[in-house]
């Protein structure tokens, strides 16, 4: 992994910890929901996200002693989004998005992968499973193994990866 990428999977990890919250300071409030509803939510003070599942009067009487409640403060809510979203747009810099910056690194990460023994070793059971047929097309010789999906790299499945000629693979990637 570049020291780029190192470094920008690091600012990432520090801005998640310095945007993570634990909800410390809470008030209680009255949000209105989409059709209208009324709910009495804790809402942290730092954050401004919901802090606790909606709540009848009684229960919110009870937690605070009042009986009147100040409405959810919406602005400190997007004022803490706009601020991370602003940091990490920062920190992606020449990538257009945080997925753009998820998919490079991802890429590179297997790339490694592609080249281990663990890698070797799976792609030669698949290969022996088609016997040497590519499953795409049934007729060409099966030269290279794909991903069905990437959801489990390094821990697929045999039954996510399929054995395929170089004509299919293309096709498939094309898609």
């Amino acid at each position: 992994m570049s020291n780029l990428l190192k470094g920008r999977k690091q600012a990432f990890r520090d801005l998640e910890d310095k945007y993570s919250c634990d909800h410390v300071s809470t008030d209680l409030r009255i949000r209105t929901i989409s059709g209208g509803g009324i709910q009495r939510v804790k809402q942290c003070l730092r954050c401004g996200r919901a802090a606790s599942q909606p709540m009848g009067l009684e229960e919110a009487v009870e937690i605070s002693g009042r009986s009147e409640f100040p409405a959810f403060d919406e602005v400190l809510k997007d004022s803490w989004e706009k601020a991370y979203d602003n940091e990490s747009r920062s920190i992606i810099g020449s990538y257009d998005n945080k997925k753009e910056f998820q998919r490079a690194e991802f890429f590179k990460e297997y790339e490694k992968y592609l080249s281990s023994k663990e890698w070797r070793i799976k792609r030669e059971k698949v290969l022996k499973r088609a016997n040497g047929l590519c499953e795409g097309c049934g007729e060409s010789e099966a030269e290279e193994v794909h991903h069905l999906s990437y959801k489990n790299v390094g821990k697929e499945f045999l039954f996510e990866l399929v054995a395929i000629c170089t004509y299919c693979h293309e096709a498939l990637h094309e898609n």
